[in-house]
């Protein structure tokens, strides 16, 4: 059975971007550059300042209680991860960040005579570190390519790259523009018995907010996600395989964090700076979304933030008894009500707990929910994306005027659905900005898989002839020109018109421009429902 009218709008309750604001009727559709945050996350966030806010491991109970949210946290995404005590978790401004910092830490293990493996498929924010250090330390990089007809990254390629010298091998679980889900399990294998002494990153974030993370069953040594395109704070999540950590420190590598921290905690030593506490208390808040999806309702904590406020009081008044006594707050600082969001003027409640009484809302710690919740929460989102992507993917792939980029396969099996193509006639840049007109929040570009959309774009490449196609129709040498006007209906009968003047012109084919104008993409969600992508494709109909 599929999912229901009823299964869309509970998810949809949860978030309040659906239901207040003057975006409210703009179809939200670039999940992909970062998801919507539901309340519980919001409120979390807010609450931690509100409550919680303190400098870690200072010993005082305000600090006590921000040390445990960050320590949950982290304990936390082991489950969400599924760890298995495998190895550590480390939380960062940004995947591009800690992708940064895990390079500089193979700074000292990498020279002549070793070799990395990248995946041209892959966001340049996993692939520029390596680069500049290869170009630093001497050691040889080996490009797994993609297919240039297709966008495809196959695994012969890959294995004929494989060698003793092989040290790192870098790969996205999911090309953030094609959708296309790689199978991680068999790449580790694969590179487990071809190059026994390397390590395998793989680039998970565009993977993480459709399926369940599991390192333990794929067996990856680095695993990196942005919590921001997973319902939550914007965050980097790492995690490091105890093993390969080990390998790397006997090789002379670390983290980056201070020389008296313990080269031995991975987490510790990778978290330069400390990481953001009410991050940590909105990773922590994910929990309760999840858990609102299965029909659970969130556990309250045992001690709600206003007891703990309470407990604070005392336990100074206890401290300083024989001290002067402290000046009188200003009123107000004890009026914890004046901190409560109201409600809005057109009724509207979240499906969460206020901030006030925070009971259940605060989500200022503790683990909730088990891997088989978690696993079960992803099992539901994946059941509501399919139909989505089944009906966009069949429109696109049957009209005449486009080119899709990536599978047009929609089992959940092979893709998620961030869905890109390209149009015969009209560039990237006019679609995306006439769909964002009719009320859809899309994008176009290369979505920083540059290396990716130049190998499609150049000669022979996946989107190489519309790209020229499009620029000889909108060019002003004098064949294009007098062509322009039958462009239209080029596009309406497969494109044969605009071909011949692509042939016909005399115009330089700008691959710059062609790189930069991409793709346009759609990127869905669980949360996006079947009436707005049959929305979505009627304003397509009328735009294509």
């Amino acid at each position: 059975m599929g999912p229901s009218a009823s299964d869309y709008a509970r998810a949809r309750a949860a978030f309040d971007y659906f239901l207040v604001g003057e975006d409210t009727c703009v179809a939200f559709m670039e999940n992909a550059g970062g998801s919507q945050v539901p309340r519980c996350v919001v409120d979390a966030i807010s609450n931690y300042f509100v409550y919680n806010y303190a400098q870690l491991g200072a010993g005082y109970s305000r600090s006590e209680r921000a040390t445990s949210i960050v320590g949950d946290a982290h304990s936390w995404l082991e489950v969400f991860m599924n760890t298995q005590g495998q190895g550590q978790v480390v939380l960062g401004s940004s995947t591009s960040q800690l992708a940064f910092n895990l390079a500089s830490a193979f700074a000292d293990c990498l020279g002549p005579g070793d070799s990395i493996v990248l995946q041209e498929a892959s966001h340049e924010s996993v692939l520029g570190p390596w680069v500049r250090l290869a170009n630093r330390n001497g050691f040889k990089l080996h490009w797994w390519r993609a297919d240039r007809r297709s966008g495809a990254s196959h695994l012969a390629d890959l294995e004929a790259l494989l060698g003793p010298a092989t040290r790192l091998v870098v790969v996205t679980h999911v090309s953030n523009l094609m959708g296309e889900i790689l199978d991680l399990t068999s790449v580790v294998k694969l590179v487990r018995r071809r190059a026994p002494g390397a390590q395998v990153m793989a680039d998970g974030v565009a993977f993480a907010p459709h399926r369940a993370i599991n390192v333990f069953s794929w067996d990856v040594d680095w695993y990196l996600w942005s919590a921001y395109k997973v319902y939550g704070p914007h965050v980097g999540v790492m995690y490091g395989k105890r093993q390969a950590y080990d390998s790397l420190l006997s090789l002379g590598g670390q983290g980056p964090n201070f020389y008296f921290v313990p080269a031995s905690d991975l987490t510790y030593k990778f978290e330069l700076g400390g990481v953001s506490h009410e991050g940590c208390a909105g990773l922590l808040a994910l929990q309760d979304y999840l858990l609102h999806l299965l029909g659970t309702s969130p556990t309250s904590p045992e001690t709600p933030p206003q007891h703990h406020h309470q407990q604070e009081l005392e336990q100074n008044k206890d401290q300083n008894q024989d001290q002067d006594p402290p000046q009188q707050l200003q009123p107000g600082c004890l009026g914890q009500s004046d901190h409560r969001p109201q409600e809005t003027e057109g009724g509207i409640i979240s499906i969460f707990p206020p901030l006030a009484p925070p009971l259940g809302a605060a989500s200022a710690g503790k683990i909730r929910m088990s891997r088989s919740q978690v696993e079960a929460a992803f099992t539901v989102m994946t059941t509501m994306e399919k139909p989505l992507q089944e009906q966009l993917l069949s429109y696109l792939a049957s009209h005449p005027a486009v080119r899709l980029v990536g599978s047009a396969n929609a089992d959940p099996a092979v893709r998620v659905p961030t869905i890109s193509f390209v149009h015969r006639c009209r560039s990237s840049q006019r679609v995306a900005r006439e769909l964002q007109a009719a009320g859809f929040a899309v994008r176009y570009g290369h979505m920083y898989a540059r290396r990716l959309v130049e190998a499609l774009s150049a000669e022979g490449g996946l989107i190489a002839e519309e790209a020229a196609q499009r620029q000889a129709a909108e060019g002003e040498d004098p064949v294009a020109a007098a062509a322009a006007t039958v462009a239209g209906a080029a596009c309406a009968d497969g494109g044969d018109t605009v071909a011949s003047v692509a042939t016909g012109s005399s115009a330089v084919f700008d691959e710059e421009r062609a790189i930069n104008e991409g793709v346009v993409r759609i990127s869905l969600l669980h949360y996006n429902s079947p009436k707005e992508v049959s929305q979505l494709i009627e304003a397509l109909g009328n735009i294509l």
